[in-house]
C-alpha cells in the first residue's frame, strides 16, 4: 500500500466493484522476522507505522473497512460483496513467523 496504493482511486473513478484486501502487519514481513535473529535495532528499523488505511481509501472515493478480529472477516466480506462498489478491507494482523523456516540458499 505504501508503494502502489493509490490505484484504488482508479477503481473509485470508474465505479469498479473490486474488493481490495490489505493485510497490515506493520512490517516488511519476512525481513523483519529475520532481523529478530540479529538484534533489537534491526528489528525496530524494519517496523512500519500504522495508518488508517480505511480512512485513506474513503478519501479516495472507496469504501473503507477495518477489521482486527478474525471472526468478523466473513461478515465483512459478505457486506463488501453486497455493496457492488470498490471496497478496501484493512485487516490488522500480527507479524508471525512462517511455520517452516526456509534457507535463503
Amino acid at each position: 500500500m505504501l508503494m502502489h496504493g493509490l490505484e484504488i482511486q482508479t477503481a473509485a473513478r470508474y465505479g469498479l466493484a473490486v474488493i481490495f484486501v490489505l493485510i497490515d502487519n506493520q512490517a516488511h514481513g519476512n525481513p523483519q522476522l529475520r532481523a529478530r535473529e540479529v538484534g533489537d535495532f534491526e528489528t525496530e528499523f524494519l517496523k512500519l507505522p500504522s495508518h488508517d488505511w480505511a480512512k485513506i481509501a474513503e478519501a479516495l472515493g472507496v469504501v473503507g473497512i477495518t477489521v482486527s478480529e478474525p471472526e468478523k472477516l466473513s461478515e465483512t466480506f459478505s457486506y463488501a460483496l453486497q455493496l457492488n462498489k470498490p471496497v478496501l478491507i484493512h485487516i490488522k494482523a500480527g507479524n508471525y513467523p512462517t511455520p517452516v523456516k526456509i534457507s535463503p540458499f
